[in-house]
């Protein structure tokens, strides 16, 4: 098929004309394999343009090239990819055989073998040999500057070669691990070179012919290098290590000596001369920097690391690799900074130091480059590095399998040993291949240090090209790389955020090598003196938690040693500690409990501070231990919208075969949403506020679903078939202020007199239903008319009748928080009109102001518990809710019916509404919600540390210590401060008593 525009446009050739006019005029040869040449090259016009200049040299070399399919596809897509590659092999024609001759393949993995270790071999000892020589010492002297022209020269053609398997293979982002580590050992190879020529003018180094010398010097690779994980052209990390016979050399002969080889070794690779510098050696990794010693002895290299170095110092050295030079020595080397890494993790404050030097790191990117920088940038290499390397040095100090300086490898032995998710470890393994692939790609344009994607459109368009060729991509190639590697960043920002500030890595690398173990003796000496009260039988639950070798087992090896500490901050360490046990054993072989613990910042932390202080909670969540996945979702850890619930609630109903299986769905739902109150309590502290809102709009559920069941097993019929009848909530309940331990406060009205049997079934039915199941919800209608003499159900007429003619002011009182919650619309809305009248038609007679008192004063006389503390007693005792509310009560019966804003069933608003008003000062108010609160969170806490629902001791303030402790915890509280929590309460609820007084007991009607 003859070479079109169109064609060569779909080949990537921007501007074909250019070509054909090239090939027109003889300059261009088109060989038979020119489509499959080009169909992989990253930018035809520039290889097209470098074929051109190629053809110009003459060169016979050239017509082999074009002759050869497999030596000109080579060459193209060298082309395409490098302009600094093209120019050299243009520069230089002869170097273009060592793309005909090289025995380089990364392989297909079907017929082509990977060939990269043998020919890494054969490339070393090429180099070498050409290298000694170049040197040429018969002659008199050493050539130097020839030496160093041929080893950089020898270094670019194998540099040349690598590119050119690189771009050949069939899975360029799977071999991005091979290539790394050829460039790394190139760079050992030009290094060792380096010191052959730097050591041929200094007779006391043992090095090439003089093995025997008394100087030894070893070159040590940090960073990139040190990792095999290297870069086209990047600085190469070094330090220089020397021993020396102290019987021939005094220490500053030997390291004056050592340090003239080390300066000419960085000359040798990156100083001025006839062919192109290799690379910067850069030695600033060093002890002290840039101001420490170039070179040191191994024992001075001990001693700073033990006494002086800072913590990213060891990060630095989890990559040290013996590069080049004395091989025992540099053996020793590495063997020394392993011991010492490993250790370091217990430095105080190592992670945190970590996770600074990763802001700082990022805070120094120029602005411009920020959202582009692959290295540095937010989800770049160094957030993948970052995350591997703290997890390898906090996790490898007692588990040898996760120690590899490589960081591919690293990810596989942090996903394999548990530290991350199987998941992750693909995403960060497949991210940290595609970063790199770009990188080099990126480099490999010019031949310079770059890790910025660019912006300029044409070097835009060949990376794009570039990476979707490696990646097997198709599209329009900037779109689709821009959209590819930012995508890939943010799933490496968000994974990084989650696994590098996890909570439990500071308190594991704070934890020693002992206290990591969880089956030694020094285990349970740990256990003891950290606050558990059995710590032998706290060792059993750890063993049976961790034993066996499945997965599940491993990562909570992993994550309990530091999750004891947690545990032992709580009120009851042994507790907290069974329950963890009971939970992992209800979920048990599922992954997502100890993936959840181990992945999220905080779910773990959470789960261990609520075991050890709430056994209401940790029975709710091993009833449901699916709810522990709120622990790392604060958005669940709200009241949901009502509505949605009512929604969710009708349709679930609607699927139920039974009415057993309809009931435990309402009880599940009741469940539920009080875990979720108490969730949120004991993670974010105690709010009434908030809690009331969860609690009561379950409650309104529960109500509403519980009449639905009872409707239609008393009548058949649900809704407009069933008895016109609706229930009004009183109480707390009514006031949506209601609490854990709230009784549901209720009476019931139906239509007429004719439904009263079904009515009263209805409502026998449906108190059956809420006082069932496990967390029974007792229903209380003794605040009815006529009180417990009265029907259980009224016909609305009764009501009405009744409130006109019988009613006492107690009830007018009572129903002040009357609110309707379920039923007949209809009959809701007549209900609520009838009781706002009733409430709110007129004011305070003297006569009903007296009878309030005088109940309120019978109340306080007869209600509260024999041989209790009144003090104490949060509900009846002085300055308590119920002071409170009758106060907001008094002020609503006295002035509601002047002041609408008045009329309404919340405690809160009520005494809000009065302080607006003017009836109130802000000081009366703020002092009777003060103590409201107080009163409230403490009965709360009451029942978040006892699981009871019930029970005069929900009301009351411990008296014994032991008591108060968990109370005080979950209320905010520091261990030694339990008594400061009664003495506040006290102190807030007199305040309160005192307000109350002045409100409630020494005016007439008049001075109200």
């Amino acid at each position: 098929m003859p070479l079109t525009g169109r064609v060569l446009r779909q080949l990537g050739f921007v501007s074909p004309e250019s070509l054909l006019a090239w090939a027109e005029a003889g300059e261009f040869t088109i060989t038979p394999f020119f489509e499959s040449a080009f169909a992989k090259c990253a930018d035809p016009m520039a290889a097209s343009l470098a074929q051109v200049r190629l053809e110009a040299t003459k060169d016979p070399i050239v017509a082999k090239v074009l002759a050869d399919p497999l030596w000109y596809t080579r060459f193209i897509r060298l082309a395409g990819a490098s302009d600094a590659l093209a120019d050299m092999l243009i520069a230089n024609p002869s170097w273009l055989a060592c793309l005909a001759q090289t025995t380089l393949s990364l392989g297909d993995h079907d017929s082509t073998p990977d060939t990269s270790e043998k020919w890494a071999q054969t490339a070393k000892e090429g180099l070498l040999n050409k290298v000694t020589k170049a040197l040429n010492p018969q002659l008199g002297g050493a050539d130097i500057a020839g030496a160093t022209t041929v080893l950089r020269e020898t270094y670019f053609q194998l540099l040349i070669e690598i590119a050119a398997a690189d771009l050949m293979a069939n899975d360029q982002l799977q071999a991005v691990e091979t290539v790394s580590s050829l460039l790394a050992a190139l760079a050992d190879f030009a290094i060792a070179g380096a010191l052959l020529i730097a050591g041929a003018e200094e007779p006391t180094l043992a090095i090439g012919n003089n093995p025997g010398q008394p100087l030894k010097v070893a070159v040590i690779a940090l960073g990139k290098c040190g990792g095999q994980e290297l870069n086209y052209i990047s600085d190469v990390d070094v330090v220089f290590v020397a021993r020396w016979d102290e019987a021939q050399l005094t220490a500053t002969q030997a390291l004056a000596t050592a340090e003239r080889v080390a300066v000419a070794v960085s000359t040798v690779i990156s100083g001025p001369g006839l062919a192109r510098p290799l690379w910067p050696l850069d030695t600033a990794l060093r002890p002290e920097g840039q101001a420490g010693s170039l070179v040191r002895s191994l024992e001075s290299y001990r001693q700073y690391y033990q006494r002086w170095a800072q913590s990213w110092e060891f990060q630095a050295l989890l990559k040290a690799r013996y590069c080049a030079g004395d091989e025992e020595l540099g053996t020793q080397f590495v063997a020394m900074a392993q011991e010492l890494v490993w250790q370091a993790a217990n430095r105080p404050e190592f992670v945190d130091s970590a996770r600074a030097m990763r802001t700082r790191v990022e805070a120094n990117i120029a602005s411009k480059q920020r959202a582009r920088h692959l290295k540095l940038g937010p989800g770049g290499l160094r957030d993948i590095e970052f995350t591997v390397q703290l997890l390898q040095l906090v996790h490898g100090r007692v588990d040898e399998g996760v120690r590899s300086p490589h960081t591919l490898t690293g990810i596989q032995q942090l996903s394999s040993g548990g530290y991350i998710g199987r998941e992750d470890g693909e995403v960060f393994g497949r991210a940290y291949r595609l970063l790199r692939l770009i990188e080099h790609r990126a480099q490999l344009a010019k031949l310079q240090r770059t890790h910025v994607i660019p912006t300029q459109n044409r070097a835009l368009q060949r990376l794009a090209r570039s990476t979707l060729i490696a990646t097997q991509q198709a599209g329009p190639a900037i779109e689709t790389f821009e959209t590819l590697w930012q995508e890939t960043g943010k799933q490496v920002r968000k994974l990084h955020e989650r696994l590098f500030y996890r909570p439990l890595l500071g308190a594991t690398a704070r934890l020693s090598e002992d206290e990591l173990a969880l089956t030694s003796s020094a285990a349970q000496d740990r256990l003891a003196a950290i606050g558990f009260s059995d710590p032998k039988r706290a060792l059993q639950q750890l063993e049976v938690l961790t034993a066996g070798a499945t997965r599940r087992a491993t990562i909570l090896r992993q994550i309990l040693p530091a999750l004891l500490g947690v545990l032992a901050n709580g009120a009851d360490p042994d507790a907290g500690l069974l329950g963890f046990r009971i939970l992992a054993e209800e979920v048990g072989n599922t992954q997502w409990f100890v993936r959840l613990l181990r992945d999220s910042k905080q779910a773990a932390t959470r789960l261990c501070q609520i075991l050890p202080n709430s056994v209401f909670v940790t029975d709710a969540l091993v009833a449901s231990p699916t709810l522990i996945k709120w622990l790392d979702a604060d958005d669940e850890l709200v009241a949901p919208d009502k509505h949605e619930l009512e929604a969710q609630q009708l349709a679930v109903l609607s699927r139920q075969e039974d009415s057993e299986s309809a009931i435990n769905r309402v009880q599940a739902a009741r469940r539920r949403e009080l875990t979720r109150a108490g969730l949120s309590d004991l993670i974010f502290g105690i709010n009434t506020e908030k809690n009331a809102k969860i609690i009561s709009q379950a409650n309104d559920l529960a109500v509403q679903g519980a009449l639905r069941i009872a409707q239609y097993e008393i009548t058949g019929h649900i809704g407009e078939g069933a008895p016109k009848q609706c229930i009004v909530a009183m109480g707390r309940f009514g006031g949506n202020e209601c609490g854990y331990a709230s009784d549901a406060d209720v009476m019931f009205i139906h239509e007429s007199a004719e439904l009263t049997e079904d009515a009263i079934g209805i409502v026998n039915r449906l108190s059956q239903i809420l006082q069932s199941g496990t967390w029974r919800w007792s229903v209380d209608t003794s605040l009815r008319p006529e009180g417990k003499n009265g029907p259980l159900s009224r016909s609305f007429e009764s009501f009405e009748t009744y409130l006109a003619k019988w009613s006492e002011p107690w009830e007018r009182q009572a129903l002040l928080r009357a609110r309707v919650v379920a039923g007949d619309p209809d009959l809701a809305e007549q209900v609520t009109q009838e009781i706002t009248q009733f409430c709110y038609s007129r004011g305070l007679s003297a006569q009903e102001l007296a009878q309030i008192r005088l109940l309120k004063a019978r109340m306080e006389k007869e209600r509260l518990p024999r041989g209790v503390d009144k003090q104490k007693h949060v509900k009846l005792g002085p300055g308590g809710l119920a002071d409170v509310e009758w106060a907001a009560q008094l002020t609503q019966l006295t002035y509601g019916h002047e002041f609408p804003q008045l009329r309404t069933t919340s405690t809160r608003q009520a005494l809000r509404a009065a302080e607006s008003l003017g009836i109130l000062s802000s000081e009366q108010v703020s002092a009777l919600l003060a103590s409201w609160d107080f009163a409230a969170r403490i009965r709360a806490a009451n029942t978040l540390v006892s699981g009871r629902l019930s029970g005069p001791k929900l009301d009351l303030l411990p008296q014994d210590h032991r008591a108060l402790i968990p109370l005080a915890r979950i209320l905010g509280y520091q261990s030694g401060a339990e008594r400061t929590l009664v003495e506040d309460y006290l102190r807030t609820a007199r305040h309160a008593r005192e307000v109350f007084d002045e409100i409630f007991w020494p005016r007439t009607v008049d001075e109200l």
